[in-house]
């Protein structure tokens, strides 16, 4: 070895201890640095915010209630009069909560959601660990492959979106086991690749999608390591086959209510709003760029979309195996630089041909609309591509000398701080929209992290060239700091996390079995009913909470709408746009909502105050007073929300009078049983007639007349109805979700 070349950290493969003891310990400090990134919600101060407690918290909740009551949870009745959970993509059904939560029981909380959400994160983290160890790849590289991956980009800022953060999570597991399968095909490897596989292509999303397409091309590379590539072809198609037996019945229920929902008419132009400038990547390796610690942001789109921070060791990695000599023709370095300039292009949307091409040409990329989740995949890469370029260096038994490390440091700081057209085009974004205090603020974040990470390489090389026992402190020391780099950047504040404290309904999520009585929750749980709903105008109860306090509402917050209802009556997110109605802007009395059996209107009373001045409260006080106009009244109010009486009567069981078209009678019938997939009456007719129930039609649902299959009949677009015989009759609706499973026939 030339003594003139400072040879201090020797090699990555002597800095890699490839033993039992070492993955023990490694694995073990992931897991601290886990506790540490995720401390604001393990300590039960925080909570994810946005649509994470707005939507999918509120839909974990109504599946657990369902199951442990014996209910199916198939179809949500609390929100939008009814709408379909099975064929739901959002559905949080088959998921790790779910599970988690049916234990738990009453126990289960928003505080347990988001643990469980975390812990995904972590799961995906030491799959990557456990898959780099097996290629023994540099301890270094390996350790701070797992972090980005756990805490960087998207496993930060986009928390919110927790069925993608599940995909996100299980991901790498399966890459772990398709190429655990690929080194010994077995049929017992082959099935447990099929379930899984199929647990989690059934929290169907563009993660899942895009990820599907990660997973064609590691398998296909998998033939050039696989000793027996014969049995590893039929292990994958065991494993796709049985993968696809087990989610198409789910599948076709997806496809069915996709196809019956408002998401069915989407084009490429939606896809504008969440597309990625190119400049976004600019925040890749720049803390808080567009101002997620502050109050003012100034982000191209949505701040968690923008998001991508991966801290400041994984791009001093990357140089540090540019300047070491890598071979960039290897094939497994060119497969990732392909598959990371695709994910890229295609997550600029609209902005690149790649994302057009794709969505006009090929099958299933039009069933989303949102580009910017590739950036999940991007971030995936990052990690992946830290592991490749380690085992090159690895293979190749490059000597990292403290000159290459050094060097690669410097050119870091020369292109984070001295890209002039960078700083031209990050200045002339955030002026107008008042952000280069944030963006000064930012660069001073990255200056100040560059500085310490200089002191900590520092240290080091005087501590490794006595001893090489300080190993270990190395990876622990950087990994600490990559952690608590991101961890200061977006989890510690900030817009991706919430305080209880300072949240007006969250509060009540950390313990379920303790309702309030003096609040409105409790008064609607116990007036509220199927014919008797209510709508709730403005506020954060006008989004899922129904589905948390079991109380029957018209409105609510889901993506996927049924488009009969959504065109007839409106679905609407009325904390964030005015309520409009069926047959004109200010015709709150339509003969529609008392078929629907709205009964209630719960106001949030700060926007009925005449100094808020938008359109949401200017509708609110116009509808307050048209009800007070007719005979209206406040029925009850806890300080935050005013719940009127409605006036007119309930028609949620009707019969149509033939001979006047459109005018409704109430119905001789009566309510045997309601649940989430069966509604059970039982009716005395004088002469023959059809029955309305005020409950929304969507394909799934069938219906018997004693015994009988019969047809089930729309009203008005989104009514069911069916024809009742003269005389007593039993009517029985049940809801069958899968498509090929809907026979006619009926229970005894």
């Amino acid at each position: 070895m030339n003594t003139r070349k400072d040879t201090t950290l020797q090699t990555y493969s002597n800095l890699v201890l490839r033993t039992p003891a070492a993955a023990w310990q490694d694995t073990l400090f992931l897991v601290g640095c886990w506790a540490v990134s995720a401390w604001p919600w393990l300590c039960g101060s925080h909570f994810i915010p946005y649509d994470s407690i707005d939507l999918s918290y509120p839909q974990s909740s109504f599946v657990v209630d369902s199951l442990r009551s014996g209910d199916w949870p198939w179809w949500n009745p609390y929100q939008f009069s009814g709408t379909p959970v099975f064929g739901n993509p959002q559905s949080m059904i088959f998921t790790a909560h779910t599970l988690v939560g049916v234990v738990l029981g009453d126990r289960y909380s928003l505080h347990v959601f988001d643990i469980v959400t975390l812990l995904h994160t972590l799961v995906g983290s030491i799959a990557i660990y456990a898959l780099g160890f097996s290629f023994r790849v540099p301890r270094v590289w390996l350790v701070t492959s797992a972090l980005v991956f756990m805490v960087g980009s998207v496993a930060t800022s986009r928390l919110q979106h927790v069925s993608q953060i599940i995909s996100y999570g299980w991901l790498p597991v399966l890459i772990l086991m398709l190429v655990t399968m690929s080194r010994r095909p077995t049929p017992t490897r082959a099935v447990a690749l099929a379930i899984l596989g199929a647990f989690w292509a059934m929290n169907a999303n563009q993660v899942v999608f895009l990820g599907a397409l990660l997973l064609v091309v590691v398998a296909i590379y998998s033939y050039r390591w696989t000793p027996f590539p014969k049995q590893l072809l039929l292990s994958q198609v065991i494993a796709l086959s049985l993968a696809s037996l087990i989610v198409l019945p789910l599948y076709a229920s997806m496809l069915e209510t996709i196809g019956a929902s408002s998401r069915a008419g989407i084009s490429v132009g939606m896809s504008t709003w969440s597309s990625l400038p190119l400049l976004v990547y600019a925040s890749t390796f720049m803390p808080s760029l567009y101002g997620n610690l502050h109050s003012t942001v100034w982000s191209p789109n949505d701040i968690t979309e923008n998001y991508l921070y991966i801290g400041l060791l994984p791009p001093i990695l990357l140089l540090v195996a540019v300047i070491a000599g890598v071979r960039w023709w290897r094939p497994a370095i060119v497969a990732w630089i392909a598959m990371l300039c695709f994910f890229v292009a295609y997550s600029v949307g609209v902005e690149s041909p790649v994302y057009r091409f794709c969505y006009n040409h090929l099958p299933g990329f039009q069933l989303f609309r949102r580009p910017s989740d590739a950036a999940y995949l991007v971030n995936l890469l990052f990690a992946l591509g830290l592991l490749i370029l380690g085992k090159s260096i690895a293979d190749r038994c490059i000597l990292i000398e403290r000159k290459t490390v050094w060097r690669s440091m410097m050119v870091f700081v020369i292109v984070l701080l001295s890209l002039p057209v960078l700083g031209i085009n990050l200045g002339a974004a955030a002026t107008p929209r008042g952000g280069m205090g944030i963006l000064f603020d930012s660069y001073e974040g990255l200056v100040g992290r560059v500085l310490i990470l200089f002191g900590l390489f520092g240290v080091f090389f005087r501590l490794l060239k006595r001893t090489h026992r300080f190993v270990w402190m190395v990876i622990a020391s950087l990994g600490i700091f990559l952690t608590l780099d991101i961890s200061i950047a977006g989890r510690f504040g900030g817009k991706f996390t919430g305080t209880y404290s300072a949240h007006e309904i969250a509060p009540g999520y950390l313990a379920r079995d303790k309702t309030d009585e003096r609040l409105v929750d409790a008064w609607l749980a116990e007036h509220s009913a199927p014919w008797s709903r209510v709508e709730v105008v403005g506020g954060v109860k006008a989004l899922g909470h129904s589905s948390v306090e079991k109380w029957f509402g018209t409105q609510g917050y889901n993506p996927l709408h049924l488009e009969n209802y959504r065109s007839t009556i409106g679905a609407f997110n009325t904390m964030a746009e005015p309520r409009r109605f069926a047959a004109a802007p200010d015709e709150v009395f339509d003969a529609r909502y008392d078929l629907l059996g709205l009964e209630y209107v719960a106001f949030y009373a700060p926007i009925l105050s005449e100094k808020v001045d938008n359109g949401i409260a200017k509708q609110a006080r116009a509808y307050r007073d048209a009800l007070a106009l007719e005979g209206g009244s406040m029925l009850k109010t806890d300080g935050h929300y005013e719940v009127w009486k409605r006036p007119g009567k309930s028609l949620w069981l009707a019969t149509a009078d033939p001979k006047k078209p459109g005018k409704l009678n109430p119905a001789p019938c009566k309510l045997i049983h309601f649940g989430n997939v069966q509604v059970d009456i039982a009716c005395r007719m004088e002469k023959a007639s059809q029955l309305i129930i005020g409950e929304v039609y969507a394909p799934g649902w069938t219906a018997c007349v004693n015994g009988a299959a019969v047809e089930l009949m729309r009203y008005s677009e989104v009514f069911r109805s069916v024809k009742a015989p003269a005389g007593p009759s039993r009517i029985r609706m049940s809801y069958r979700p899968v498509p090929f499973l809907r026979w006619k026939s009926c229970p005894a």
